[in-house]
């Protein structure tokens, strides 16, 4: 019998940025925040931020 595949994630699994407030974001970056006060105010992890930030830099 073949194994049933699966996404990997539980049906409770959130996807960060399904959730993350971009406009709020935008402005702590513009006014110079960490990335650990970043993520502590979005309640994100300071890893995803680092990405996030090295994302939004190669389209602008």
């Amino acid at each position: 019998m073949k194994k049933k595949k699966t996404n990997g994630y539980s049906e409770t699994y959130v996807n960060p940025l399904d959730e993350l407030d971009y406009e709020r974001y935008s402005e702590m970056m513009e006014n110079g925040y960490t990335d650990s006060d970043i993520a502590k105010e979005l309640k994100v992890s300071e890893k995803f931020v680092k990405r996030l930030r090295q994302e939004t830099k190669k389209y602008l």
